[in-house]
């Protein structure tokens, strides 16, 4: 993990810092998620990324956020 080199100290910074960090991390899932050769014909990487904290990722489907 990355820190900076003068920690937030105000409201606004402590926002972006957080959003800085979620489009990272939300950058190195999408990665992890088009490495065919991690996946196979497998949902689950067969594999751990290093970019992931060393976990392992899931391209399955989901209905998190539908309606009904």
């Amino acid at each position: 993990m990355r820190h900076a080199a003068v920690p937030p100290i105000t409201l606004e910074a402590e926002v972006l810092h957080f959003a800085d960090n979620a489009s990272a991390k939300t950058a190195s899932m999408a990665d992890a998620l088009r490495d065919a050769d991690a996946f196979g014909e497998e949902l689950v990487s067969q594999r751990r990324f290093w970019q992931l904290d060393h976990r392992r990722a899931f391209r399955g489907t989901s209905d998190w956020g539908q309606q009904g």
